[in-house]
């Protein structure tokens, strides 16, 4: 196992096949960096993954929510922004789905049973709310779930 920074990749250039991003961009200030470092370590053709959260059109979503208790500490971006800044870093995207219709409803059925024995709640500290926050955003439109997948193109 290695540590490191998404902006400072510990890893050689062309080093891999594909690089896999879930729930990650909204906590990096820098996504040129994050973006430009996941090229980097791909070999030509080589495809990045990403199921992220982004920001929606309808305003600002309520906070604590599950990446950061504090508007100050999200580094949210509408998902166009987030799909310029891949294609920007050297990527086409391939497939870009919008699943936030099905997230809010997975989560507004979550949000109705009660929590297991086990779970992200015995670890997150205020989890109902965060969770709460994250549904109602989904579902008044402040909060977006992109899926996609790009290839590396030709710098």
């Amino acid at each position: 196992m290695r540590q490191g920074d998404v902006t400072d990749l510990p890893f050689d250039d062309a080093g891999f096949d594909v690089v896999v991003s879930q729930h990650v961009q909204m906590n990096v200030a820098d996504k040129v960096r994050l973006y430009g470092q996941a090229h980097r370590v791909l070999a030509a053709g080589g495809r990045l993954a990403i199921w992220d959260v982004t920001l929606g059109r309808e305003g600002i979503p309520h906070f604590p929510l599950p990446w950061a208790d504090y508007r100050d500490r999200s580094h949210l971006v509408p998902a166009d922004q987030l799909r310029a800044t891949i294609e920007a870093a050297g990527f086409s995207v391939v497939h870009w789905n919008d699943l936030s219709q099905q997230a809010a409803s997975i989560m507004e059925s979550f949000l109705s049973t009660p929590p297991g024995a086990l779970g992200l709640h015995l670890f997150v500290e205020d989890f109902a709310v965060k969770v709460e926050n994250l549904t109602e955003g989904l579902s008044t439109g402040k909060l977006r779930v992109i899926q996609a997948v790009a290839r590396t193109v030709a710098g």
